[in-house]
Protein backbone atom coordinates (compact mmCIF):
# COMPACT_ATOMS: atom_id res chain seq x y z
CA UNK A 1 0.00 0.00 0.00
CA UNK A 2 1.57 3.58 -0.98
CA UNK A 3 0.46 6.88 -1.32
CA UNK A 4 -1.42 7.04 -4.77
CA UNK A 5 -3.57 3.48 -3.82
CA UNK A 6 -4.48 5.24 -0.61
CA UNK A 7 -5.81 8.01 -2.60
CA UNK A 8 -7.83 5.31 -4.54
CA UNK A 9 -9.34 4.01 -1.86
CA UNK A 10 -10.26 7.11 -0.61
CA UNK A 11 -11.45 8.06 -3.60
CA UNK A 12 -13.77 4.36 -3.56
CA UNK A 13 -15.20 6.40 -0.13
CA UNK A 14 -16.25 8.79 -1.62
CA UNK A 15 -18.85 7.03 -3.91
CA UNK A 16 -21.09 6.47 -0.93
CA UNK A 17 -20.49 9.79 0.58
CA UNK A 18 -21.48 11.28 -3.04
CA UNK A 19 -24.60 9.06 -3.21
CA UNK A 20 -25.54 10.12 0.65
CA UNK A 21 -25.48 13.74 0.07
CA UNK A 22 -26.96 13.63 -3.57
CA UNK A 23 -30.22 12.73 -2.27
CA UNK A 24 -30.42 14.47 0.89
CA UNK A 25 -33.58 16.78 0.84
CA UNK A 26 -31.79 19.61 0.80
CA UNK A 27 -31.83 22.37 -1.86
CA UNK A 28 -27.78 22.46 -2.72
CA UNK A 29 -27.71 18.76 -2.08
CA UNK A 30 -26.50 18.49 -5.87
CA UNK A 31 -23.93 21.75 -5.14
CA UNK A 32 -22.44 19.52 -2.19
CA UNK A 33 -22.39 16.57 -4.19
CA UNK A 34 -20.52 18.18 -7.28
CA UNK A 35 -18.36 19.33 -4.60
CA UNK A 36 -17.82 16.29 -3.51
CA UNK A 37 -17.49 14.76 -7.30
CA UNK A 38 -14.73 17.52 -7.94
CA UNK A 39 -12.62 16.20 -5.22
CA UNK A 40 -12.84 12.66 -6.51
CA UNK A 41 -12.36 14.03 -9.75
CA UNK A 42 -9.01 16.12 -7.95
CA UNK A 43 -7.68 12.67 -6.17
CA UNK A 44 -8.28 10.85 -9.53
CA UNK A 45 -5.55 13.18 -10.93
CA UNK A 46 -3.41 13.47 -8.13
CA UNK A 47 -3.45 9.32 -7.89
CA UNK A 48 -1.99 8.85 -11.07
CA UNK A 49 0.61 11.62 -11.05
CA UNK A 50 1.99 10.81 -7.40
CA UNK A 51 2.37 7.54 -8.89
CA UNK A 52 4.05 8.26 -12.09
CA UNK A 53 6.04 10.89 -10.50
CA UNK A 54 7.71 9.09 -7.75
CA UNK A 55 7.91 5.74 -9.43
CA UNK A 56 5.32 4.13 -7.82
CA UNK A 57 3.05 2.61 -10.04
CA UNK A 58 1.89 -0.88 -9.21
CA UNK A 59 -0.54 -3.49 -10.65
CA UNK A 60 -2.74 -2.73 -7.82
CA UNK A 61 -3.03 0.60 -8.67
CA UNK A 62 -3.97 -0.50 -12.03
CA UNK A 63 -6.48 -2.11 -10.51
CA UNK A 64 -7.95 0.61 -8.25
CA UNK A 65 -7.62 3.34 -10.12
CA UNK A 66 -9.86 2.36 -12.90
CA UNK A 67 -12.61 0.28 -10.39
CA UNK A 68 -12.69 3.85 -8.62
CA UNK A 69 -13.35 5.34 -12.08
CA UNK A 70 -15.74 3.07 -13.00
CA UNK A 71 -17.79 3.09 -10.10
CA UNK A 72 -17.95 6.76 -9.41
CA UNK A 73 -19.16 7.04 -13.06
CA UNK A 74 -22.36 4.13 -12.38
CA UNK A 75 -23.19 5.46 -9.40
CA UNK A 76 -23.12 9.18 -10.66
CA UNK A 77 -25.26 7.68 -13.65
CA UNK A 78 -27.07 5.50 -11.91
CA UNK A 79 -28.39 8.93 -8.97
CA UNK A 80 -28.72 11.33 -12.45
CA UNK A 81 -31.13 8.11 -13.42
CA UNK A 82 -33.42 7.74 -10.50
CA UNK A 83 -33.67 11.76 -10.34
CA UNK A 84 -35.13 11.46 -13.67
CA UNK A 85 -31.96 13.96 -15.16
CA UNK A 86 -31.04 11.67 -17.89
CA UNK A 87 -32.90 8.43 -19.22
CA UNK A 88 -32.00 5.08 -18.54
CA UNK A 89 -30.72 3.15 -21.85
CA UNK A 90 -27.40 6.26 -20.91
CA UNK A 91 -26.77 4.17 -17.89
CA UNK A 92 -27.56 0.59 -19.81
CA UNK A 93 -24.89 2.22 -23.00
CA UNK A 94 -22.40 2.73 -20.10
CA UNK A 95 -22.81 -0.81 -17.86
CA UNK A 96 -22.37 -2.82 -21.71
CA UNK A 97 -19.55 -1.09 -22.53
CA UNK A 98 -17.95 -1.60 -18.95
CA UNK A 99 -19.01 -5.11 -19.08
CA UNK A 100 -17.36 -5.69 -22.68
CA UNK A 101 -14.04 -4.06 -21.42
CA UNK A 102 -14.09 -5.69 -18.40
CA UNK A 103 -14.50 -8.90 -19.91
CA UNK A 104 -11.63 -7.72 -22.40
CA UNK A 105 -9.24 -7.06 -19.47
CA UNK A 106 -10.08 -10.70 -17.83
CA UNK A 107 -9.24 -12.51 -20.87
CA UNK A 108 -6.11 -10.68 -21.79
CA UNK A 109 -4.55 -10.78 -18.79
CA UNK A 110 -5.88 -14.72 -18.41
CA UNK A 111 -4.16 -15.54 -21.89
CA UNK A 112 -1.45 -13.06 -21.54
CA UNK A 113 -0.96 -12.16 -18.22
CA UNK A 114 -1.26 -8.73 -19.06
CA UNK A 115 -2.87 -5.23 -16.74
CA UNK A 116 -4.14 -3.00 -19.41
CA UNK A 117 -3.35 -0.11 -18.00
CA UNK A 118 -4.89 3.41 -18.89
CA UNK A 119 -4.42 5.24 -22.51
CA UNK A 120 -4.49 9.00 -23.06
CA UNK A 121 -8.03 8.53 -24.33
CA UNK A 122 -9.23 6.57 -21.23
CA UNK A 123 -8.16 9.85 -19.67
CA UNK A 124 -9.46 12.43 -21.94
CA UNK A 125 -13.29 10.80 -21.53
CA UNK A 126 -13.06 10.64 -17.99
CA UNK A 127 -11.97 14.20 -17.63
CA UNK A 128 -14.84 14.70 -20.36
CA UNK A 129 -16.91 13.08 -17.72
CA UNK A 130 -16.17 14.92 -14.53
CA UNK A 131 -16.63 18.09 -16.86
CA UNK A 132 -19.71 17.20 -17.80
CA UNK A 133 -21.15 15.99 -14.58
CA UNK A 134 -19.87 19.00 -12.59
CA UNK A 135 -21.76 20.97 -14.89
CA UNK A 136 -25.01 18.70 -14.44
CA UNK A 137 -24.54 18.84 -10.62
CA UNK A 138 -23.72 22.80 -10.00
CA UNK A 139 -25.27 24.66 -12.57
CA UNK A 140 -29.01 25.54 -13.26
CA UNK A 141 -29.50 24.35 -16.80
CA UNK A 142 -32.24 22.70 -18.21
CA UNK A 143 -32.77 19.49 -17.89
CA UNK A 144 -32.57 18.79 -21.81
CA UNK A 145 -28.87 20.63 -21.83
CA UNK A 146 -27.31 18.46 -19.14
CA UNK A 147 -28.93 15.32 -21.02
CA UNK A 148 -26.66 16.48 -23.99
CA UNK A 149 -23.82 17.29 -21.79
CA UNK A 150 -23.91 13.41 -20.83
CA UNK A 151 -24.75 11.99 -24.08
CA UNK A 152 -21.28 13.89 -24.96
CA UNK A 153 -19.67 12.32 -22.52
CA UNK A 154 -20.92 8.88 -23.31
CA UNK A 155 -20.02 9.51 -26.63
CA UNK A 156 -16.61 9.98 -25.38
CA UNK A 157 -16.18 6.77 -23.21
CA UNK A 158 -17.69 4.58 -26.28
CA UNK A 159 -15.04 6.16 -28.45
CA UNK A 160 -12.24 5.31 -25.72
CA UNK A 161 -13.54 2.00 -25.71
CA UNK A 162 -13.53 1.70 -29.29
CA UNK A 163 -9.39 2.28 -29.28
CA UNK A 164 -9.28 0.32 -26.25
CA UNK A 165 -10.81 -2.60 -28.83
CA UNK A 166 -8.45 -1.83 -31.92
CA UNK A 167 -5.80 -2.24 -28.93
CA UNK A 168 -6.82 -5.42 -27.70
CA UNK A 169 -7.66 -7.25 -30.24
CA UNK A 170 -3.66 -6.23 -31.78
CA UNK A 171 -2.28 -7.77 -28.90
CA UNK A 172 -4.24 -10.66 -27.78
CA UNK A 173 -3.82 -12.12 -31.21
CA UNK A 174 -0.46 -11.70 -31.25
CA UNK A 175 0.79 -14.60 -32.11
CA UNK A 176 4.90 -14.46 -30.92
CA UNK A 177 5.32 -16.03 -27.62
CA UNK A 178 7.62 -13.46 -26.24
CA UNK A 179 4.50 -11.34 -25.87
CA UNK A 180 5.31 -11.08 -22.09
CA UNK A 181 4.47 -7.11 -21.92
CA UNK A 182 3.29 -6.10 -18.14
CA UNK A 183 0.34 -3.89 -19.95
CA UNK A 184 -0.80 -2.73 -22.91
CA UNK A 185 0.97 0.30 -24.38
Amino acid sequence: MNIPNSISILRLMLIPTFVIVFFMPDENSYKIAGCIFLLSGITDFLDGYIARKCGLVTDLGKVLDPLADKLTQFTVFCCLWIKKIIPFWIVAVYMAKEIIMFIGGSSLYNRRKIVVASKWYGKVATTLFYAGVLIVLITDLPDTIKKTIVIIALAATLLACILYAINFFKVFFDKRENNTQKSII
